[in-house]
Order: C-alpha cells, then structure tokens, then sequence
C-alpha cells in the first residue's frame, strides 16, 4: 500500500513538474498601450499559471498597478530604466492595470483563460488576419489576406475555454460569420490550419 502510495505522489510531482507556462514581456514606458506595435503593446491573452514581466525601458518613473475590477490584485513600486516587475497569474479573469502617474497613455489588460486553452504556434498564412469589427455584434469577419489557401476550421471558446461556436472548413478569404446567439463577453477565437492555431481575441457587445 505504501508503495502505490510512493508511486502516486511521484506521478503527480512528475505532472506538476512537467506542466507548460510561459513568461510574456511587456514593454513598459511612455506610449505602451493597447494601441502600440510591438512588445510595447500591453494587452495580452496568457493561461492560468503563467507569467507577465513588465520592462522598463526609457526614460521616466513608472510602475504597474491593476485597477479596482481587475480579477487579481497586483502592483509595483515607482521605478526607472532597467527596472522589472513581474506577476503570475492564478485565476481566470480580466485584469486592466494602468501607470499611476501616467494613466492616460500607460495601461492594458491582461485576460487570463484556462490552462491547454491557447495554443499560438504561428503560421504565415495568418499573419495578416484581419477581425473587424472587433468589438462586435450579431456578426464579424475574417480577411485572411491572400487568395487560395487549404480550408481552416475556426473555434470560438468562453473564457473557461468551453467552445461555444465552431465553423469548419473556411475556405474563402473573407467571411462573415454569425454570432448572434451568443452573449456580450469577452470569446478567444482560435482558428486552425492542420495541427497549428493561433488565437485571438474577440469582443461582443
């Protein structure tokens, strides 16, 4: 009985021990919003158990705070050039956080989903995907950028990664797709090419 109980315990520090997270970098100074390109745009879509670290990069004092809503609470100290800050996210959820100082021009949102939900191995067919519009209401599209490609399957999950929708075989390159059933939330929108994916986020009103 202590054996199996022995082997038990091993199996389940392996599982631990071998799960997944990953550790996204924000870069944080004047101008890093949801609007900027690069690792200065601060919205990111990450899994339970994975880590946001926050650089600071030019001139200025900044910190990280999240706002009152946010689903965890997290903060930094006013700090310069050179300086981190990093957080790692337990629970499901939409964390909007802003720079104290500088509210209007520094801030984000971190959502959170469930751990396995994304998978973002890139692929040059989607790299000019388009959603528009984003947010949206009883319907969005897709304009994938080139003419001809193999047909995708595209997915729609909650944020407890429940898939709530699916659309298979896409095969135009611009098509409008019917989400008139579905409740105003925020949805991950993850769309397939073979055994690749890539995730995204999308808005209903």
């Amino acid at each position: 009985m202590k054996k199996l109980l022995f082997v038990f315990m091993a199996l389940i520090i392996s599982i631990f021990a071998n799960a997944q997270t990953e550790t996204y970098f924000i870069d944080w100074s004047f101008g890093s919003n949801p609007s900027a390109t690069g690792d200065a745009n601060s919205n990111r879509t990450i899994e339970v158990g994975d880590t946001v670290t926050w650089l600071w990069y030019a001139n200025g004092t900044h910190n990280v705070v999240s706002k009152a809503d946010a689903t965890e609470s997290f903060s930094s100290p006013l700090q310069g050039s050179g300086s981190t800050f990093s957080h790692t996210f337990t629970q499901i959820g939409v964390n909007d956080y802003i720079c104290q100082p500088h509210a209007g021009s520094m801030f984000g949102t971190i959502t959170v989903v469930a751990d396995g939900s994304l998978n973002t191995q890139d692929f040059s067919l989607l790299e000019n995907l388009k959603i528009f519009p984003n947010p949206a209401r009883d319907k969005f599209n897709l304009e994938f950028g080139i003419n001809n490609f193999e047909s995708l399957n595209v997915n729609i999950y909650n944020l407890i990664g429940q898939k709530v929708k699916q659309f298979n075989k896409v095969q135009n390159n611009d098509m409008t797709f019917d989400i008139s059933n579905l409740d105003a939330g925020l949805y991950l929108l993850k769309i397939y090419k073979g055994n690749n994916s890539i995730t995204k986020r999308l808005i209903i009103d």
